[in-house]
This record gives structure tokens, C-alpha cells and sequence, in this order.
């Protein structure tokens, strides 16, 4: 089988808040469970999720190092089963 991803994913275990229009759940929190340049597969657990091809906002759960705010970021939901949310960076 041909690898078609253009960047290295590396197993990354951290806490995400996702959140998407609609939505009446507000920010939901998902476990990362790898991360590449181009985007991150998360591991959900029963919550609601997007449907392919919605555009939601990611940040990390917790504060930054610094204490800072972490960025927001948009992605588009990109696939999806019953163990993994897949989700491409779009900036």
C-alpha cells in the first residue's frame, strides 16, 4: 500500500476542545492520539462528533507553557469512525 500523507504523524496523548456551528454542546473535549503538520486524529469516546467535511475550531485544553492562551485553529473533518475523529488543518 502507497502512503499518501505528506507529513510524519507523531503519537501525541494530549486533551483538545473542539467546537463546531451548530452546535448546541458547546466545546467538546477529545485525547489526541497523533499529530502531523497537516493535521491530528483524535480519539473519541461516545461524544457527539462532527460530520465529514465540517469546519471546526481546535485548541488545546490546557494553558501553554507561559501560561498563555493557546492559538485557535480551523479544520475541516475529514473522516471519521467509531474509535477516531480525523481532522486536517486549514491554517
Amino acid at each position: 500500500m502507497v502512503e499518501k500523507r505528506k507529513s510524519e504523524r507523531l503519537p501525541v496523548a494530549v486533551e483538545v476542545q473542539v467546537e463546531w456551528a451548530p452546535s448546541t454542546a458547546g466545546p467538546l473535549i477529545f485525547k489526541t492520539r497523533d499529530l502531523s503538520d497537516s493535521g491530528i486524529l483524535l480519539h473519541i469516546d461516545g461524544q457527539a462528533i462532527p460530520p465529514v467535511g465540517q469546519v471546526v475550531t481546535i485548541r488545546l485544553k490546557d494553558l501553554l507553557a507561559d501560561g498563555e492562551t493557546p492559538p485557535l485553529l480551523k479544520a475541516e473533518v475529514v473522516r471519521q469512525d467509531n474509535q477516531s475523529l480525523g481532522l486536517k488543518f486549514l491554517n
